[in-house]
């Protein structure tokens, strides 16, 4: 059976759900997660989880709180050169067969540095993948997370968009 790394972003349970759904699911084969905080404590029980720190995204009153978000990533992105050597390491010693990641920044990084070919499953790069008519109050926010997306989370070798939503793809996706 196949040996799978899985990066998965951290910061509450959305993204981990979505994996977890799909190892439990594909109980023959071994996976290895990378996480964080919520994400790897929700992992853990199932699964073997590396817990290695990733960018978060900091909520108050359910709502993204920008400024504090800022300064937690001005701090990872500090220390991102070390995190992505680790995975590379990982990946080194459990030598996995496939790699998929969730919105995650280290992963799909570590691979593309070692060839391997990474997946991304996720419902964020609807933003990126798709075309959007959107009211003009929208646009900065929408310009904004566009560009956190294809900064951050777009290193991945191939995209899988889930979404009940389809707006019409851009040209070239």
């Amino acid at each position: 059976m196949a040996r799978i790394l899985y990066g998965v972003h951290g910061s509450l349970h959305g993204h981990a759900v979505r994996a977890l759904t799909l190892a439990r699911r594909f109980r023959e084969h071994t996976f290895l997660f990378v996480s964080h905080g919520r994400g790897a404590a929700l992992l853990r029980p199932e699964f073997q989880v590396v817990e290695i720190p990733g960018p978060l995204t900091v909520y108050r009153d359910h709502r993204v709180d920008q400024v504090a978000t800022l300064r937690e990533n001005l701090r990872f992105f500090l220390t991102a050169e070390r995190r992505i050597r680790q995975v590379m390491a990982l990946i080194r010693a459990f030598q996995p067969d496939a790699a998929l990641c969730d919105y995650d920044f280290l992963v799909p990084r570590a691979c593309r540095r070692l060839g391997l070919p990474c997946l991304a499953v996720d419902h964020q790069h609807i933003i990126t993948a798709c075309r959007h008519t959107l009211p003009p109050r929208l646009w900065g926010g929408y310009l904004s997370l566009a560009a956190v997306i294809r900064l951050f989370f777009s290193q991945a070798s191939h995209h899988l968009v889930i979404s009940f939503f389809r707006p019409p793809l851009r040209p070239g996706t």
